[in-house]
Formats: C-alpha cells, sequence, structure tokens
C-alpha cells in the first residue's frame, strides 16, 4: 500500500519541541510599510502553563512547561530589536509573570536597552500585586492600563474552575494599580460557568464596586478620574479540557444574566460594561465541539456570504442557524450537549498527551469545588504526560 493512501496509526499524537533552548526563533522578518494591530516585537519566554484552570484548552495542549534562559533570550531580543528597529518588545508567554527569572530578565533586558527608547511590555499577568508593580516598572510610572482576570466573582466557583486567585489577591492588585500610577483597570469575567448561580453574579457585582471603592479613595494616585473597565465573555466549553462534558448555557439565560450585571454595573458611573456577542459565541462552541457533520455546515455557510465573520459588522448568526438546519443540525446540538464520561467525543482520535482519565477526575474534582496545585515543580496531578519534567 502506497504510503500516501496508508490510514494513520491513531490515536494521533502531538508533537513536542522539547528543547526550547535550542528551538528556531523568527529574530528578522518582514516589517510591513502600515501600522498592525501587534506592531512589536515579540520575545517568547517559556510554553506551557502549570495552572490547570479547567476551562482553558491552552493551558492543558501546551503541557509541559519549558523555558528559555535569561541568556538565550537576552541574545535572542538583541538581534530582534537589530533587525527590525521596533521600538516595543513584548515579553510573551501563557502568563509572563510566572516566568522563573522574570525580575532579572527585565533587569538584563532594561539594561541593554538603556538610551534606545525600546519600551518593553508584559501582555500576560497572574493577578497579584508584584506583577502589576511589574507592569508599573515596564511602564516607567506612566499612566497605563492594568488587566485583571479574576474570571468568576466568587471563590466557590474560581476553585470550580481551579483558578487559584482569591479576592485578596484581586484586590491588592487592583490597589497597586488603582493607586499606583495607573489610571484604569480592566476586569476580565466568564459568564455561564459550570455550576454557576445568581449568587456567583451578585458576587462579581460586588468586587467591582470593592474595586471601584479603591479607585475612588485615590490614595497615592496621580491626579485624574479612574475607570473600572469590566469585560465578560460567555464560557464555551473546549475539547481536551476537563469540562469538556459541561454544555454551555442557553442564549436567552445568558441575556438574562447580562441584563443583571448591566443593569448593577451601570449604578457606578466610573466602571463601563462590554460583553462578548452571544451568537457569536455559540457559534464558537458549536466549533469547538464539532465533528464530521459540520463540514458541509462549514462550506455551506461560506456559500451563503459567511466570510470575514471576526468582524462584528460582517457576523450574521441567521446564516450559519440556515447553513446548520440545511444538515439537519442545531447550534444547541453542540453547544448544549453533555456527554457521559463513556460516551465517544468526536477528539478521541487526538492525543494532546493528556490521560483522559485525568480529565475526568478534574471534571468531578471541579464537581466537588476541590483545587488542584499548579504542577510545574514538587507537585504531580498525574495527567499522564510523557517526558513531564515533575515525574
Amino acid at each position: 500500500m502506497s504510503t500516501l493512501t496508508r490510514e494513520a496509526a491513531l490515536p494521533v499524537r502531538k508533537r513536542v519541541v522539547a528543547d526550547l533552548e535550542r528551538a528556531v526563533y523568527p529574530r528578522c522578518f518582514i516589517i510591513p510599510y502600515m501600522e498592525i494591530v501587534h506592531d512589536r516585537a515579540v520575545l517568547e519566554l517559556f510554553r506551557g502553563c502549570s495552572q490547570g484552570c479547567r476551562f482553558c484548552q491552552a493551558g492543558y495542549l501546551y503541557r509541559p512547561v519549558r523555558e528559555r534562559s535569561v541568556e538565550r533570550l537576552r541574545e535572542q531580543a538583541g538581534q530582534m530589536i537589530a533587525g527590525t528597529g521596533f521600538s516595543e518588545l513584548s515579553l510573551a508567554s501563557l502568563s509572563s509573570s510566572d516566568y522563573s527569572a522574570i525580575d532579572k530578565l527585565v533587569a538584563v533586558l532594561e539594561e541593554d536597552f538603556a538610551g534606545e527608547q525600546v519600551e518593553l511590555s508584559l501582555p500576560s499577568l497572574r493577578a497579584d500585586a508584584h506583577a502589576v508593580r511589574l507592569a508599573g516598572r515596564l511602564h516607567k510610572g506612566k499612566a497605563v492600563g492594568v488587566t485583571i482576570a479574576p474570571e468568576a466573582g466568587t471563590q466557590r466557583l474560581r476553585d470550580v474552575i481551579n483558578k487559584k486567585v482569591t479576592e485578596d489577591d484581586v484586590l491588592e492588585a487592583a490597589a497597586t494599580a488603582l493607586q499606583g500610577s495607573g489610571s484604569h483597570v480592566k476586569l476580565y469575567f466568564m459568564l455561564g460557568l459550570p455550576t454557576e448561580t445568581p449568587a456567583d453574579l451578585e458576587g462579581m457585582v460586588t468586587l467591582v464596586r470593592k474595586i471601584s471603592m479603591i479607585g475612588r479613595s485615590g490614595k497615592g494616585r496621580k491626579k485624574g478620574p479612574s475607570s473600572i473597565n469590566v469585560s465578560v465573555s460567555t464560557f464555551v466549553p473546549k475539547a481536551h479540557t476537563p469540562f469538556q462534558w459541561e454544555p454551555q448555557p442557553e442564549v436567552a439565560e445568558i441575556c438574562g444574566r447580562l441584563e443583571f450585571l448591566r443593569r448593577e454595573l451601570r449604578k457606578s458611573k466610573e466602571v463601563s460594561f462590554s460583553w462578548h456577542d452571544t451568537g457569536m459565541s455559540l457559534l464558537e462552541a458549536v466549533l469547538a465541539r464539532g465533528d464530521r457533520r459540520l463540514a458541509p455546515v462549514l462550506e455551506r455557510a461560506y456559500q451563503l456570504g459567511s466570510r470575514l465573520d471576526a468582524w462584528h459588522d460582517q457576523f450574521s448568526f441567521s446564516r450559519w442557524e440556515a447553513a446548520l438546519a440545511q444538515a439537519n443540525l442545531s447550534a444547541r446540538d453542540y453547544a448544549g450537549d453533555a456527554p457521559a464520561y463513556t460516551d465517544p467525543l468526536p477528539w478521541d482520535h487526538l492525543s494532546a498527551g493528556i490521560d483522559k482519565e485525568f480529565l475526568i477526575r478534574e471534571h468531578r474534582r471541579a464537581m466537588e469545588g476541590i483545587i488542584t496545585p499548579a504542577c510545574r515543580h514538587a507537585y504531580c496531578a498525574g495527567c499522564g504526560l510523557e517526558n513531564c519534567p515533575t515525574t
């Protein structure tokens, strides 16, 4: 049999770059004439994340954590800035403040680029005061916005999703941002998380109000009003995560919860509220949990005019509904599905290196509100990943 027609061995396993230190990384690349969205050089500190947030697909797919050394990053940073002429260098990863030598790295890069007007930035930070202070140091006292992601409004629900951040952590980070040189804080929450109750929504409102009070106090802050930007997205169940067995709530239910938040948060004039389009979130859930039956749906949606759907003015959920209906399917067939542990899943033939039994255990721990510690150093969660440094 030809190698072109031979069936692939199942499951299809992901490939992992084991030695990130010697891995090829772009240092000179094409610079566009026009201004672009990410108009900066990007330095990848490490890959992977050991926090284990149960909704986060990237945290499971990109295991294990693999870091580059400070010396290698210093070398790559110098070559990228020299080869591109960018005036900003982004220190990128899934959670850049988790880089084990982040303070040392920042210090050597500040030394290297002193006098060259190259600004360092951290695009992803944990919700703690040290990370906020580090961001303020990089911006050299300029008023900047800081993004904090509590994800949920109560500690109970944060335990369910394994978000190892307390309310005190969030308040301390917000106070550090608002009472320093910062002028505004962006808070990122998820709506419709598994086991979410009205009390969790009320907890979200209460947390935002506490941060608003910190902003109003203005202690130690430069003159100027503070603002709190609250951004909410709808939970989307993702493959290869403990929540792959959870449904997305009905759109009507999500809309009701959004209306509650909008009504309560508008009572504080310094708070602005935005949310992700519910139709787009529903489509994301359909595609995230899709199977081979969606192939003709994708083609039909394209034929009906769905081409630039990432732009809100171009997105039309009705086109997708029509395409699904013509295939005798509906969005709730996918978004509302709550399969049993024993049911076959469309992605079972793909291996991300994580044991399915581990995901089942994590789902059960979520339903009991039990935290699983980060597994990067001494603790091993038993996820089954081959060649993991902690096993």
